[in-house]
């Protein structure tokens, strides 16, 4: 069953990929670029996001958009698809689901949520315990740390989210992720945290992405 995969770069919409290649041949990313609204640099992520595309070997479908075009355009994408399936990275939200859901509906496309009712910090293991690795690229300084931006997400992070009550995945926007690396991945993406900025109580890291990514040897 054909399917694409509605594509963040970060970590949920990397596990949902994952999963759900148990039962789709997933033959694309979809990723909608927010100009002037994002809260990511442009320039790094339209890159970023290129570059996990071609280190798994799926074609990427970007588009640009204003959140005011975002829903009618993300809706022609999907309707110039061939693909039956669309596999979203939506965890436990029903707002989130229910958005996604009527979009599909309007181009008839059947939505996929590998995510959907699994309990949160299991997910969260499940996402290193596959061999991913994804980076802290924004967090809310009022709910997380700061020293966590740019880091690599695991226990130790889990446990901070525990200990200040955040929602393991982030799903009240308290952090956002990268994914740098994954067991699909032929080439390990190289980040170089190298400022950030502030956003009211949001923290977005400046990253520079490496040249000639090589994948980092493992044991």
């Amino acid at each position: 069953m054909n399917a694409f995969c509605s594509w963040s770069g970060g970590k949920d919409s990397s596990l949902a990929w994952h999963l759900a290649l148990d039962e789709y041949d997933v033959s694309r990313f979809v990723t909608m670029m927010v100009d002037g609204g994002d809260d990511r640099d442009a320039g790094s992520y339209h890159e970023l996001v290129q570059r996990q595309a071609r280190s798994v070997g799926t074609t990427l479908v970007q588009r640009r958009v204003t959140w005011e075009t975002y829903e009618v355009q993300f809706e022609h994408v999907l309707e110039s698809l061939d693909e039956e399936y669309g596999v979203f990275g939506t965890v436990d939200v029903d707002a989130d689901r229910e958005w996604v859901e009527s979009i599909c509906d309007n181009t008839g496309v059947t939505p996929v949520f590998p995510l959907w009712g699994r309990e949160p910090t299991a997910t969260y293991r499940t996402f290193l315990d596959r061999g991913f690795e994804a980076r802290v690229a924004k967090l809310d300084s009022t709910e997380i740390d700061e020293r966590w931006l740019g880091r690599p997400l695991d226990e130790t992070f889990l446990n901070h989210l525990h200990e200040r009550g955040v929602h393991p995945l982030g799903e009240g926007g308290e952090y956002h992720t990268v994914t740098v690396d994954g067991p699909p991945f032929e080439t390990r993406i190289d980040l170089e945290l190298v400022g950030s900025k502030r956003q009211g109580d949001d923290i977005v890291a400046t990253f520079e992405l490496e040249r000639g990514d090589t994948r980092d040897s493992q044991t």
